[in-house]
């Protein structure tokens, strides 16, 4: 046999070989991707329904809000001393409108993974964070950081679910100068929330305020309060260079109820030059 020939048929078994480890090699990666769709479409998975509901009596806008089902693992990063982690591995979401006028709305959320070491459940407000701060659920009331009771066992979430939900206090209106009265110069003003059993305790406080030369209102908005006060709020309005009784602290006249939202909660405060009064001319003179 010549050297050519022999060359030919070396070079023919040695792409025949090629060929069958390619044909293998596709086999193989071929076998393994049918084996991880069967494995994928064996996931379990469950659904969660239930009323998403605020706790005021209705809203003045539509609200956006994200429930989010988080898939926990449970990993230990030392032995001593203890330490371990639960990150989240996987989640769920759906955004649910609560439209002006309501409070409460369905919601669905399919296609949970059913094997976590635990869950959580997540509630956030889209653009609206300060009315509705994030949250999560636990069995006794919503919580505001993860914690300990904000975990849930699988074995303790069913199909159904309702969630209440925490709002935040608004308070808005106007600082309004007796009778209308207009400014002659710019008033300087600190407005505070306090609680109504004890006005030294500020729950939020707006410093920097100027009603300006020329006006008679200020509008203010107040918002992030703290529902669970119980006996109330007050509004306090300092004035950094008026005259009269107003050099003083004035506050609102009525002690607004913690569990619902205030409007047009006018706050009236004087700016009357201080006249002295004959006898104390007389010992001044």
């Amino acid at each position: 046999m010549s050297f050519s020939k022999t060359m030919v048929k070396e070079n023919s078994v040695f792409k025949s070989k090629i060929l069958n480890v390619l044909v293998f090699q596709f086999a193989l990666v071929f076998v393994g991707l049918l084996a991880s769709q069967a494995v994928f479409s064996q996931i379990d998975t469950r659904s969660l329904n239930g009323v998403i509901s605020l706790d005021v009596s209705e809203v003045d806008t539509d609200l956006q809000l994200n429930v989010a089902i988080r898939n926990h693992s449970f990993v230990v990063l030392s032995v001593f001393p203890f330490i371990a982690i639960r990150p989240v591995i996987s989640q769920r979401s759906e955004t649910i409108k609560i439209d002006k006028g309501a409070a409460s709305a369905s919601y669905r959320i399919d296609g949970i993974e059913n094997d976590p070491v635990d869950y959580s459940i997540q509630i956030s407000c889209l653009a609206c964070g300060s009315y509705v701060p994030t949250q999560f659920y636990t069995s006794t009331g919503n919580r505001f950081s993860l914690s300990g009771g904000a975990y849930i066992d699988p074995d303790d979430l069913g199909s159904t679910l309702d969630l209440n939900i925490i709002t935040r206090g608004r308070i808005e209106g106007e600082i309004v100068l007796k009778g209308d009265k207009v400014s002659n110069r710019d008033i300087k003003l600190t407005l505070s929330v306090v609680s109504s059993v004890d006005n030294s305790i500020s729950l939020k406080t707006i410093e920097g305020l100027t009603l300006a030369t020329g006006k008679s209102r200020l509008a203010y908005s107040v918002s992030g309060l703290d529902r669970s006060l119980a006996r109330g709020y007050q509004i306090k309005v300092d004035c950094e260079n008026c005259f009269g009784k107003s050099a003083r602290s004035i506050f609102s006249e009525i002690v607004l109820n913690s569990s619902v939202d205030h409007k047009a909660v006018d706050i009236v405060i004087t700016d009357q030059p201080f006249v002295l009064s004959p006898l104390i001319m007389e010992i001044l003179l």
